[in-house]
């Protein structure tokens, strides 16, 4: 289908130090707020034992990016709550501490608790298929 087909990439690698470059070709896979955006599999052949291994690994990636978001700066954090591109922010500035309209500082509600991550915010994993090791 037309979604297992877009999300193949490539990626490179480079270590400019020991002119080193990994070529990594592969698929996709973003995962949001309910886990994965989509998912594929090599073959439409459904175990009985798919769902069970779907929610687990539904859980697994859900931690992991809950792990990422906790792991990202509080400044990191706070660009994931802007608003579109191209629109200008109206800033502030309390006690010499600038901050943006509907921005939570720091990704923090007023307790300082971390807020859970925005939809905007997704993993991305490469499922490699291919990698391509070149001496420059």
């Amino acid at each position: 289908g037309e979604g297992k087909d877009s999300n193949t990439v490539e990626m490179v690698w480079w270590f400019p130090k020991s002119s080193e470059q990994y070529r990594i070709s592969g698929r996709l896979q973003f995962i949001g707020s309910n886990g994965p955006l989509f998912s594929y599999t090599d073959n439409d052949v459904k175990d009985d034992d798919d769902d069970n291994t779907t929610d687990r690994n539904n859980c697994y990636f859900m931690a992991e990016r809950k792990q990422q978001w906790g792991n990202l700066s509080d400044m990191a954090r706070e660009q994931f709550f802007w608003e579109k591109p191209g629109i200008p922010y109206s800033s502030s500035s309390a006690d010499g501490v600038e901050s943006y309209a509907g921005v939570p500082p720091g990704g923090r509600d007023d307790d300082g608790k971390l807020l859970p991550p925005p939809d905007s915010f997704l993993i991305m994993l490469l499922y490699p298929s291919k990698i391509d090791y070149l001496r420059l």
